[in-house]
């Protein structure tokens, strides 16, 4: 499982000539990188999310859009970034977390995650500022936000190995919030795919006993 991270993947990995985005984390970059390719080479079963699906698109020879936010509003409709980058705070306020992580966009789905959220169309939350350029040797396209930016891939021949640009793991507990159709969608989609990870490590672990 490799989960998100405020941190970006250094440029100089994938395209020196990129201008960097920090902040960076180098350890972790030298740590993820060999594990997923090895994990694709042991078929391991592999859930990536948000930096993680970067760095799976990287470690398979990828590369990754600089700054999707750049241009917003008046070249781009759609926001890639925090929802709550947008929202001015008074004196004393607090980011509002569900605005933050809450649903915010649609994504079309196809291929496997379409057959794990039993769906074409879903909403998700959005909180990224780079995104796949181009494509990791192996890596199928599995979600696409209106604009075209990718945000789910699969890598092909692997029993399990998908990495999502959102938060699923946002919601994942009891409250009064999850009753609104606009989070108990999300949320409900989001506990399909931590299920199919989960049962795709019972049936690993279930191979080497």
């Amino acid at each position: 499982l490799l989960t998100g991270s405020p941190s970006n993947i250094h440029p100089g990995i994938y395209d020196p000539d990129t201008k960097p985005l920090p902040p960076f984390d180098l350890n972790r970059d030298s740590t993820t990188l060999p594990l997923i390719r090895a994990a694709r080479d042991l078929d391991i079963p592999l859930l990536a999310i948000c930096r993680g699906l970067q760095e799976v698109n990287v470690a398979l020879g990828g590369t990754l859009k600089h700054d999707v936010t750049e241009g917003y509003p008046e070249e781009k409709d759609l926001y890639h970034g925090y929802p709550t980058d947008l929202v001015t705070l008074g004196p004393g306020e607090r980011e509002d977390q569900h605005l933050k992580y809450g649903p915010a966009h649609t994504v079309e789905v196809t291929g496997d995650l379409a057959k794990i959220f039993e769906c074409n169309e879903m909403m998700i939350n959005t909180c990224h500022y780079q995104a796949i350029d181009k494509l990791g040797e192996g890596l199928v396209v599995e979600a696409v936000a209106p604009d075209g930016i990718i945000e789910a891939v699969r890598l092909e021949g692997n029993t399990f190995a998908i990495a999502v640009q959102w938060h699923p793991e946002y919601l994942q507990w009891p409250c009064e919030d999850r009753a609104t159709p606009r989070f108990d969608d999300f949320v409900q989609n989001s506990e399909k795919l931590f299920k199919a990870f989960g049962e795709a490590c019972r049936v690993q672990k279930s191979k080497r006993s």
